[in-house]
């Protein structure tokens, strides 16, 4: 029946003594100083760091190639509007839409920027 419940023998006075738990101390050195708390916040910060560091080079490029349609956007339509029809390579409802796009986006952001200014509490 039972050999898997074997009681060992307490150690005799002779025996080596064990070598010392270094990670048990130290876990009650930081009980005893309540440092959790502060290595917590510490990882949090390194954490966020390291999702900043992948984040923040994302959006510089979305918009930098924001930035780019955009100008590509007016060079266009600015090309349309004033060259001869012979030059111009989009119908009229392109460039309208062209045109209805950069100013309905332009009427968006000011419209944003107004409301930040009147609504956000100081």
């Amino acid at each position: 029946m039972g050999d898997d419940k074997t009681i060992h023998p307490l150690p005799q006075t002779g025996d080596p003594v064990p070598e010392p738990d270094h990670k048990a101390e130290e876990e009650r050195q930081r009980i005893a100083d309540n440092r959790y708390e502060e290595d917590g916040r510490r990882r949090d910060h390194f954490r966020l760091q390291r999702f900043k560091g992948v984040l923040f080079p994302c959006i510089t490029v979305a918009v930098a190639i924001g930035v780019l349609l955009l100008i590509s956007f007016i060079v266009v339509w600015g090309w349309h509007v004033l060259v001869p029809a012979g030059l111009r390579w989009l119908t009229v409802d392109d460039v309208d839409q062209i045109q209805s796009i950069l100013f309905s986006g332009a009427l968006s952001a000011t419209i944003t920027i107004l409301g930040r200014q009147v609504f956000v509490r100081p």
